[in-house]
């Protein structure tokens, strides 16, 4: 068993890595590609084109207007939007699904994922003491909280997610997450 100061050094520990490992993956999702950094058009080529919002409770019809697939939970009722937001001097996509207890949000492309993260969410609020990591639909997970409410952020080489609720626990949330199907 280990005595309250060595858990605290180990916490603390884990918490450094897991924050340099987000940082990391923010700065990999974030930064242009080597061979692109001067031209414009090879830039621009990975945001979608601005388009109009559109609100259905279809998925398919939801990922039509997103360009991409999103990942739903299958058979429950959602209200979605796909809208175009500025980001960096472009448009980037934004399809919002407001489950009952739960949102999912995904926005594309990936370089755009800082849209995703909550304002208020600190640094101590991301997950550490986890003994196993967290994949959402085969992609890496990670996991924060602020107050009542807990997110998973993951992303692919195309879009980014985010999973949050306020109603529902850890536990709650990663059977949510199990539970996500792709719809194209």
């Amino acid at each position: 068993m280990l005595k309250k100061g060595s858990r605290f050094l180990l916490h603390l520990f884990l918490f450094i890595i897991c924050a340099a490992l987000f940082t990391a993956i923010c700065l990999l999702i974030v930064r242009p590609p080597a061979d692109s950094a001067g031209s414009s058009s090879a830039v621009s080529a990975d945001f979608p084109d601005y388009a109009p919002d559109f609100t259905s409770g279809q998925p398919a019809a939801l990922a039509r207007a997103f360009s991409h697939p999103l990942p739903v939970l299958s058979g429950e009722s959602f209200e979605g939007r796909v809208s175009s937001v500025p980001f960096e001097g472009r448009h980037a996509l934004v399809a919002t699904l407001h489950y009952g207890s739960f949102t999912l949000q995904c926005v594309q492309p990936a370089q755009a994922a800082p849209l995703l993260l909550n304002a208020e969410l600190s640094p101590a609020s991301v997950r550490t003491d986890s003994a196993a990591p967290f994949s959402i639909l085969s992609m890496p997970a990670i996991y924060a909280y602020e107050g009542s409410r807990h997110i998973f952020y993951f992303s692919d080489d195309s879009a980014a997610y985010s999973l949050y609720s306020d109603q529902l626990d850890l536990s709650g949330l990663a059977y949510i997450a199990s539970c996500l199907k792709w719809v194209t």
